[in-house]
């Protein structure tokens, strides 16, 4: 058995995988902007510490 990929369908992945990794790239960098401050999720990822909002029972 044997497998014969045109030129076109190669074209076709290669593109479309292209985009995959490039709006994963975006849709990341996006994420680590939602934090309570744009460089909240970054610093957490350097430190190893977030910021947590105390709760009191009332």
């Amino acid at each position: 058995m044997s497998i014969h990929l045109s030129l076109e369908w190669v074209a076709v992945a290669h593109t479309l995988c292209a985009y995959m990794m490039t709006a994963f790239f975006f849709i990341h960098v996006y994420l680590t902007t939602t934090g309570h401050t744009i460089f909240a999720h970054i610093k957490a990822m350097i430190t190893g510490c977030e910021e947590a909002e105390e709760h009191h029972k009332a």
